[in-house]
């Protein structure tokens, strides 16, 4: 049949082939705008092309639209048009739906009943009963196993007649309880929370959910707009309930502990609806939400996790990544926030499914066992431990006992002794017993030597331990970040311990996360001849740095640059005062960070170095040179300065001291 006879017969609309025509236009004038703006042919809408763009051409239809993320989103919804209008003309033919047989009697056959008239039409309209919301919902509950089912002819049906219910149509005890029973069959709920996303009931059940719909994520680095992100997560916790890939194991026991799914799938369908309110609106986006819970019929407590979830929706990613794991207080501190440990749960699996949907090269091994070590610690914490302040004293004894069992025959006691009350308590309360060892048989082996040196493989774990003895000296961190760097090696995270004898004791973790190189065996012996080099003061660090400043550039060279945000915290340790710094990612940033602190006369105790594609988010444990936290205001506003002026040679950003 012709396009004509296709749109006649109502297969699709009048009203929406013409709606889809214009927004092929539209599609079409921001193709050659791009093309008079690079003057070549360009089919690609880049970030650094947004700007002028959204200037020189307007988005029809809208009403003084604010910013380029209201034209982004404009766009999408003209591409979704075209597409879901696409859908529709391709299956126009039905042919596999003559082939279907099953429950739905004459929906899938077309075939009309034997007390049907003749010249009345067969299979094309929907018997009575099932045009209302709760029949809709009803049908992909009980097709949710293979949503094949409900044929195109079924899903014109529900577009077209959206319109015609009350928004109070679709939130009856009915209803909701089909749609929570969709949200319990973990392993199969994704599939039919897009089916239902893409006809626009899920809008109509979830209004909040609606309004994401071509929404842009603040943060570039995501790769897809919100709803779609939420789609992909749910895709992700169903891959783990279906068990999917060994990586999947450890999530998957959490799961299987969960008692009600539909709260999980609810929680994470709702995670980004605060993007809703508009930042530094929490207490609103938690009214929306609370509203919402009601609807839905979850009794008080679950709504309380639901609740909890959404409040701490980032906080499991920013501790497990920004914070030493191996200080007790960080732990104590995310235990009393969290509380419960079902709640634990749900934030595992809520942050790990986010985590995944951001995108292909985001989640690292590295940053996987992160997570999972945060897990267990705050678990174990929960269901076995005292708290931190009662214990102690008497862990750090035990952890002196333990060492010394460890050891026995091989280090005098003596030594280890003389080891402990050479280092601060905290050394035993944050360091592992196995690492504590590998540092006191690295001592007794390098007797003689000016730098000691370890590799230890972390198999599975994404990233390699190097344990390093070496006398300290300033700048010390800065010239092994360097010399890293001059490797394109990618330091992840740097215990720092320094002896009141004046040697250092320090572990770092090496990985290959994103597009940095990955670290080999056979790579160790250059690495350690350049490292005693750089720390004898043999080799020249900035030399090594540069050799490597142009062979590598950042994923993602497609987003916009922004300016680093600079943040002094004095809350998050007890013993040390924290310098976050948010930039973008190049070549020895690390690097330079670490220098400018050494500048400034300041000891790094503790770092973690996060790249998230073209985003670095850099974490430093400091103290001044008498081994306390910064307390002057006035070094605090000198330390944001000159990082502002290093990394930004003299260029103004966001700043932040608390």
């Amino acid at each position: 049949l012709s396009l004509e006879k296709v749109i006649e017969r109502n297969h699709v609309s009048t009203s929406d082939w013409t709606r889809t025509v214009a927004a092929y236009e539209f599609l079409l004038r921001l193709r050659n705008e791009l093309h008079f703006l690079t003057g070549r042919q360009t089919d690609s809408l880049q970030h650094s092309l947004l700007a002028a763009v959204f200037k020189n051409l307007y988005a029809p239809g809208r009403r003084n639209p604010k910013d380029s993320e209201s034209f982004l989103k404009y766009y999408y919804l003209q591409a979704r048009r075209i597409s879901q209008c696409l859908e529709f003309l391709l299956d126009y033919s039905g042919l596999a739906e003559a082939r279907r047989s099953g429950w739905l009697g004459i929906w899938q056959t077309g075939k009309r009943p034997s007390n049907q008239k003749k010249g009345k039409p067969a299979g094309g309209r929907p018997a009575r009963s099932l045009l209302n919301p709760e029949k809709w919902m009803q049908l992909i509950r009980y097709s949710q196993s293979d949503l094949s089912l409900i044929h195109s002819g079924i899903r014109r049906s529900i577009r077209q007649n959206l319109q015609r219910f009350s928004r109070l149509d679709f939130s009856t005890p009915t209803l909701v309880a089909n749609f929570r029973a969709i949200l319990r069959a973990k392993g199969q709920v994704a599939p039919a929370i897009r089916l239902m996303h893409d006809l626009g009931l899920l809008g109509r059940v979830l209004p909040e959910f609606k309004r994401l719909t071509g929404l842009v994520q603040p943060d570039l680095s995501h790769k897809h707009t919100t709803d779609e992100h939420v789609l992909r997560a749910l895709e992700t916790m169903d891959h783990i309930a279906q068990g999917r890939e060994g990586r999947y194991s450890p999530y998957l026991r959490v799961l299987n502990e969960i008692h009600d799914s539909s709260t999980l799938y609810f929680a994470l369908l709702m995670r980004n609806t605060g993007h809703i309110a508009g930042k530094g609106r929490s207490a609103q986006a938690q009214a929306f939400l609370q509203k919402t819970v009601q609807k839905m019929g979850f009794d008080p407590d679950e709504a309380e996790k639901i609740q909890a979830l959404f409040r701490h929706q980032f906080l499991m990613v920013q501790v497990s990544q920004r914070r030493n794991l191996e200080d007790p207080h960080t732990v104590e501190g995310f235990v009393k926030t969290v509380e419960r440990p079902d709640i634990l749960n749900m934030l595992l699996l809520m942050t790990y499914a986010d985590a995944e949907a951001a995108g292909s090269g985001t989640w690292t091994e590295w940053k996987d066992y992160q997570l999972l070590d945060l897990y267990h610690k705050a678990y174990d914490r929960m269901m076995f431990s005292e708290e931190v302040p009662v214990v102690a004293h008497l862990e750090a004894d035990s952890v002196r006992h333990q060492v010394m069992d460890l050891l026995a025959g091989e280090v005098e006691k003596t030594a280890i002794q003389m080891h402990f009350d050479l280092l601060p308590e905290k050394y035993a309360l944050y360091t592992p017993p196995q690492h504590i060892v590998k540092h006191l048989r690295l001592s007794k082996e390098a007797e003689g030597t000016s730098v000691g040196l370890r590799w230890v493989e972390q198999s599975g774990k994404g990233y390699t331990d190097l344990f390093l003895m070496t006398r300290d000296h300033p700048g010390l961190f800065a010239q092994i970040a360097g010399t890293f760097s001059g490797f394109n090696l990618n330091l992840l995270s740097a215990q720092l311990n320094t002896r009141e004898d004046g040697w250092a004791f320090d572990i770092f973790q090496i990985g290959g996360s994103g597009h940095f190189h990955h670290l080999h065996r056979d790579d160790y012996p250059r690495i350690e001849k350049t490292l005693r080099a750089v720390i004898m003061g043999e080799r020249d660090l900035e030399d090594l740095v540069q050799s490597q400043a142009g062979r590598r550039s950042p994923a993602g060279e497609n987003l916009t640059s922004f300016s680093p945000r600079i943040l002094i915290d004095n809350e998050i340790s007890p013993t040390a005062t924290v310098v976050e710094v948010q930039a973008e990612d190049q070549p020895g940033l690390g690097f330079q960070i670490a220098r400018t602190l050494a500048e400034l006369r300041l000891n790094i105790t503790f770092a973690k170095l996060d790249t998230d594609k073209a985003h670095a988010f850099d974490v430093f444990y400091v103290q001044d040179r008498s081994g306390r936290k910064i307390a002057d205001s006035s070094l605090m506003t000198e330390i944001v300065e000159r990082l502002l002026l290093d990394l930004t040679r003299g260029d103004q950003g966001t700043q932040g001291i608390r």
